[in-house]
């Protein structure tokens, strides 16, 4: 896996997003909420694109969320983040070797500008680090994106985990499409320690042009505009490409593909079986290969509320 594809695979992982205007119906652009219905449903389902870094307040401004949960007998979501197992397994695969200090993956210069960062935004020394630098990067482009959103990552607080706690308090099943493992494997595919401490730095040395990306999606969430959603995760993608081989990779994109056909493979007889809340990832949604287009080549009739 490129170092390129790394970044933007982050960056959608740190957004908990995942990835046409022709897919849209005019004057809908906007929508993060869709309904899906038809084929053999005998109840509707509904599609939603979350962001972990939205205020659980957000919800109140999208049209028809409240209606759409209490319609609904089944939460579908990527992993179940609540279960105390998945995240116990998530923080095991991503820990440091026993063996490995940061100090012998970087130059002293590297490691005095990883702990000037790390000082800012975690306060701690690089030395104190436990866990690899992929997830490393996902916690400070977190942190950032918490300060320039003035958000809180706080449990109930974020979108994401208040779905999924409201789905538990009404004793609704909670349904995973991947487990911590299978998503693990797919987004970070386990690149030497070497290459994830010289992406870290990368990161840092052009962190201006990555933060304004991040305001940026920031701001196309809030207005609830998916077809900027993409165009800014594209974006991110070409400037990661730009520093190791020029024009765009399609590398990203097509690990978006293969995920969003995986879960295909489930959502139907899910939503068949009763009528289900999706969410996942605001980027998961749009293009010719995210959920509302296969949602549609399989049958359904997908709209925006």
């Amino acid at each position: 896996m490129k170092q390129s594809q790394q970044w933007s695979i982050l960056f959608g992982l740190f957004l908990l997003l995942y990835p046409t205007g022709l897919l849209f119906a005019k004057g809908k652009t906007g929508s993060l909420l869709w309904k899906i219905s038809g084929k053999e449903l005998k109840s509707p389902s509904y599609l939603f694109g979350t962001y972990h870094l939205s205020p659980y307040t957000f919800l109140k401004g999208v049209n028809g969320f409240d209606k759409a949960f209490d319609s609904v007998q089944q939460l579908i979501c990527e992993i179940d983040t609540i279960d105390s197992t998945v995240r116990a397994d998530f923080a095991e695969k991503m820990r440091m070797p026993s063996d490995t200090a940061y100090a012998d993956l970087l130059t002293p210069r590297e490691i005095a500008l990883l702990d000037s960062v790390l000082w800012k935004y975690m306060m701690i020394r690089s030395e104190q680090l436990t866990v690899q630098p992929h997830l490393v990067i996902t916690l400070l482009m977190v942190a950032k994106a918490e300060e320039i959103s003035e958000t809180s990552s706080d449990l109930i607080k974020n979108t994401d985990d208040y779905i999924r706690h409201a789905a538990q308090a009404v004793k609704y099943p909670i349904v995973a499409l991947e487990t911590a493992e299978e998503q693990l494997e797919m987004l970070y595919d386990h690149p030497p320690l070497k290459e994830q401490a010289r992406q870290l730095i990368q990161t840092f040395e052009h962190s201006d042009r990555y933060w304004k990306l991040i305001q940026e999606m920031n701001e196309a969430y809030i207005q609830q505009d998916l077809y900027a959603i993409e165009t800014i995760f594209q974006k991110t993608q070409q400037l990661s490409d730009s520093f190791d081989n020029p024009g765009p990779s399609p590398e990203s994109n097509e690990l978006l593909k293969k995920r969003n056909e995986k879960w295909m493979q489930r959502i139907p007889g899910l939503i068949r079986e009763r009528p289900s809340l999706i969410a996942v990832g605001a980027l998961h949604l749009p293009s010719e290969y995210g959920l509302i287009a296969l949602l549609r080549k399989a049958g359904y009739t997908v709209e925006p509320i």
